[in-house]
């Protein structure tokens, strides 16, 4: 079975595919993505992905955040969802919790745009 993919045109249709969405605009940010606005289905929280899109509308990376207790107990995420696009690098960031997900945890950072770009989203 082929995974169902989160392209940019859901958050407008809020559909995949044939499943409708509902997807929800995140009331944070963290560090790396102050200049962004995330998006996320509440279920697949809390794992995500949390789509994150600059001023200009376009996806910059998906962000898979994983709990550190689902970590130490070797819990497999399986299936997550995928964007349609080409990725650029990843980074794994330890993150001790944020308002909407408090537990520690890894933010998996998927990134579409160069290190440089995702650098000036920073500032």
């Amino acid at each position: 079975m082929e995974k169902e993919a989160i392209t940019a045109s859901c958050i407008n249709t809020q559909e995949i595919g044939c499943v409708s969405l509902n997807i929800h605009r995140t009331p944070f940010s963290y560090s790396g993505h102050e200049s962004t606005t995330l998006y996320v289905d509440p279920a697949t929280l809390p794992a995500g992905p949390f789509l994150a899109y600059d001023h200009q509308g376009h996806l910059v990376s998906s962000i898979y955040m994983i709990p550190l207790k689902d970590m130490n107990a070797q819990k497999a995420f399986s299936g997550l969802k995928v964007a349609h696009a080409v990725a650029d690098h990843v980074d794994i960031v330890y993150n001790a919790g944020h308002p909407g997900v408090a537990e520690p945890h890894y933010h998996i950072v998927v990134w579409y745009i160069s290190a440089q770009r995702a650098a000036q989203l920073a500032k």
